[in-house]
């Protein structure tokens, strides 16, 4: 490939792989940084819009509308903390539960799509490679 460019490769394959996960998430009426924050609540963990916006790095206000959007839906439930009656305890439903599952699939499948004809060793490689530039690229902040 002519003009190679690790910036270009890395945003080309971030908005493909936006794209694929949305166009999988529109049965379940999610967007991209919807599914993250049921992915984070998956294991039945109760967690405040304060920890689920540090873990997803979103900000509040995002946050905020995206539990609206998530408990409207019923994937999540909001319970008033006891010890703080300002703050709300986020959890799965049942229904919040199989659609995370149903997510997890997908993107086992697209980490399967990506990574297809590449052998263990060039695959470990690869990894490595990413985790390197992801470490530089946090060092640019």
């Amino acid at each position: 490939m002519k003009n190679r460019s690790l910036g270009k490769l890395i945003s080309a394959i971030s908005r493909n792989g936006i794209k694929y996960i949305d166009s999988q998430l529109k049965p379940f009426n999610l967007g991209f940084g919807q599914f993250q924050i049921l992915l984070e609540m998956e294991d039945g963990k109760k967690l405040t819009q304060m920890e689920i916006a540090q873990q997803v790095g979103l900000d509040k206000t995002t946050i905020a509308r995206t539990i609206k959007k998530l408990e409207s839906l019923d994937y999540i439930k909001r319970d008033q903390n006891k010890a703080d009656s300002r703050a709300y305890e986020i959890t799965l439903t049942n229904k919040g539960l199989i659609i995370s599952k149903k997510i997890r699939k997908i993107l086992k499948n697209y980490t399967e799509q990506l990574s297809h004809g590449i052998t263990g060793n060039d695959k470990e490689k690869l990894l490595s490679s990413l985790e390197t530039v992801l470490k530089n690229s946090i060092n640019l902040q």
